[in-house]
């Protein structure tokens, strides 16, 4: 009988400690009470960092059947770009961390803000033209019909820039126009959502001049 309470007192001991365990708070890399769920305090003679799990883009395709929206906030540094972009991974074009939303990889912005390329401009004294800017942004930096291309040996074949999404929509951006060239365009009628420019040439604009339009892209 007193092998069976003491046994019965143990287990529920271990009970308790298993529940004290499982709502606990966890320091590494000091004795001291943890300030939060996690709390990583820096030690020693090396690098005081938090690594992510280093993996190949073909890696998360092959496991992408493990990924839920259980693993929405998981974090990982792509490393290399194996396999194609494709299904979740469809938003990996370049190296460097990633964050799943549930159902795609999401790469942490890196692009906050960016001027718009060199591009021509449709033209006639006095006249009001429209331009798609969105449609510049993707033939500049996702390469979309842009048969005027060229880039140093390593360069992706994709011929699209590090750090630009070739899934994003127009409406993912906000664009600013901050300056203009008074002698060739007159004003700026509108500029939507969607990035459609219509604007005004002045009456004396002439074939073969010059001018420019300052464009902002802002990630929105």
């Amino acid at each position: 009988m007193k092998t069976n309470k003491i046994m019965k007192i143990a287990t529920v001991c271990l009970l308790l400690g298993n529940a004290a365990l499982s709502n606990a708070q966890v320091t590494i890399g000091s004795g001291s009470l943890p300030r939060a769920t996690l709390d990583v305090v820096a030690s020693g003679n090396y690098p005081a960092s938090i690594i992510a799990p280093s993996v190949d883009r073909l890696y998360l395709n092959t496991y992408a059947h493990t990924y839920s929206t259980d693993q929405t906030g998981a974090i990982v540094y792509v490393s290399t770009l194996g396999g194609i972009a494709t299904g979740s991974t469809a938003n990996i074009n370049s190296v460097g961390y990633y964050y799943f939303t549930g159902s795609v990889w999401q790469a942490f912005a890196t692009t906050a803000k960016f001027w718009l390329p060199s591009f021509d401009l449709m033209w006639e004294a006095g006249a009001t033209q429209t331009i798609d800017l969105f449609s510049v942004y993707r033939q500049a930096f996702l390469g979309q019909s842009n048969l005027r291309f060229a880039a140093s040996p390593g360069f992706p074949d994709t011929r699209i820039v590090p750090g630009h999404n070739p899934n994003a929509v127009a409406t993912d951006f906000f664009y600013v126009v901050t300056d203009w060239d008074p002698t060739i365009v007159d004003s700026v009628v509108s500029l939507n959502r969607y990035g459609v420019l219509e604007y005004t040439f002045t009456s004396t604009v002439q074939a073969g001049a010059s001018g420019y339009i300052n464009i902002m892209m802002i990630r929105k």
